[in-house]
């Protein structure tokens, strides 16, 4: 499943928390396909957990300018 996407490729942030998700989507539903990905999934909510961090932190330091 999660062979042929390029998760890194992705340019925009919204686009890949949009992606990460789906993915909550997809694993909510049990499938034995998607809890196959899970590792990969789980990647893929570290990268944007990551970012979304990042981007608070950085609001963070502007606001206290």
């Amino acid at each position: 499943m999660l062979r042929y996407f390029q998760f890194d490729n992705m340019s925009e942030p919204r686009h890949r928390k949009l992606t990460a998700m789906g993915f909550a989507s997809l694993v909510s539903t049990g499938r034995p396909k998607v809890i196959g990905q899970l590792f990969e999934i789980l990647n893929v909510w570290q990268d944007v957990s990551r970012e979304i961090d990042e981007a608070l932190e950085q609001s963070a330091i502007e606001g206290s300018k």
